[in-house]
């Protein structure tokens, strides 16, 4: 009697299942824009980066004196950046010569992964686009991408933007100065992966 061959049932092959920005696929850049915003509940204070336009606690804040950061929210999956971040903002200085720099930070490792970049503008208004040379840059699942702005003056009264809904602020007010805007801007460019 001839002998049977073992019946082998093949396996279905996992399901693999990819998801894209639509930004990602259209321009193929990976640069996404981030929004400054400010929380305040029960008097604790926290800055943030947003995508969605978001109503600000305050709309604007005094940077002068002091160093702030703002965080994105954790990384849920591992992430890379990689080429030119920009922080576009106003910059409204009542007094003096303000002068800003700003940092992209892990906030796990501390370490900085862009060099600094640094702008001064006298007394007045003025809109920065300041660029950030990011190199190839590694996010593991839980870990922050920040933002830290620094003075860099004697100044003391330096404000910046941070009302992803572009409201007036005492000091900025975009309805009657078209010089300025309350919506600052972080734009970072992610790695995308390539596709075959």
């Amino acid at each position: 009697m001839a002998e049977l061959l073992p019946i082998e049932f093949p396996q279905a092959p996992s399901i693999a299942s990819a998801s894209y920005d639509f930004q990602d696929i259209a321009e193929g850049t990976g640069v996404q824009k981030f929004f400054l915003a400010v929380n305040e509940i029960s008097g604790a204070v926290s800055y943030g980066l947003h995508t969605d336009t978001v109503f600000s606690t305050k709309k604007e804040i005094n940077v002068g004196d002091t160093n702030i950061t703002f965080s994105l929210s954790a990384f849920n999956l591992p992430k890379a950046i990689r080429g030119t971040a920009y922080l576009n903002c106003t910059l409204k200085t009542t007094a003096g010569t303000g002068s800003i720099i700003a940092e992209l930070l892990n906030d796990v490792t501390g370490s900085i992964v862009s060099a600094s970049s640094q702008s001064t503008v006298g007394t007045g208004t003025t809109n920065l686009l300041i660029p950030l040379v990011v190199p190839e840059t590694h996010f593991r699942r839980g870990e922050k991408l920040q933002l830290k702005i620094t003075d860099n003056s004697a100044a003391s009264n330096e404000f910046i933007g941070t009302d992803p809904q572009n409201r007036d602020g005492t000091n900025i007010t975009p309805s009657t100065d078209t010089n300025g805007f309350t919506n600052s801007a972080l734009y970072i460019p992610f790695k995308l992966e390539e596709v075959s």
